[in-house]
């Protein structure tokens, strides 16, 4: 089985949440609405906020029929499975291809809205013409800022998860599917 329902490694155990088949479909699906909102004229820029949603950008542009740009972000706000409260941005970011376009910023789990709140502010300083956010997961009991959520796959309980892109200092990324930590 390629996701087996409850895994052991480096002593921990994890109960599966989420089937590898159930992420595949989500991702899927999401690509083509984004694609049916873009329209056949736009180009859109996908903004991969590193390195948690790297997996999920890449099956999404890969499932995204059309033309599309990818550049990369890399900020942190965790330490761990806690949030540290400051959110802490990389250089990296070419800001002038995001004048004037479609931008869509690709991100793994919008938990508290911390980070995405500074950085969906941060990105209007580049006057993108539409500036919209795709998170693979979000947790809505626990956002306490005020960030719209345009596309998600999957709302999930207050759980910290790992696999598909998500670590716990730096583990568990590889996994093709959504772990709890029993």
């Amino acid at each position: 089985m390629r996701d087996p329902e409850v895994i052991t490694l480096n002593g921990a155990t994890f109960k599966r949440l989420i089937s590898a088949k159930e992420i595949e479909d989500k991702v899927g699906v999401l690509a083509k609405q984004i694609r049916s909102d873009m329209g056949n004229a736009e180009i859109p820029v996908f903004l991969c906020v590193l390195k948690g949603a790297f997996v999920f950008a890449a099956d999404l542009v890969r499932n995204y029929e059309g033309l599309c740009e990818l550049q990369f972000l890399r900020m942190s706000s965790y330490s761990g499975a806690n949030t540290t409260g400051k959110v802490t941005l990389y250089p990296g970011l070419d800001g002038e291809k995001l004048k004037g376009r479609r931008v869509v910023v690709v991100e793994d789990i919008v938990d508290t809205g911390l980070s995405m709140n500074y950085l969906l502010k941060d990105l209007r300083q580049y006057n993108p013409r539409t500036l919209e956010l795709a998170a693979m997961f979000t947790k809505p009991s626990r956002l306490c800022h005020d960030v719209k959520v345009d596309y998600s796959c999957f709302d999930i309980p207050d759980a910290f998860i790992v696999g598909y892109g998500l670590d716990y200092d730096g583990l568990y990324r590889n996994l093709p599917a959504i772990y709890v930590k029993e």
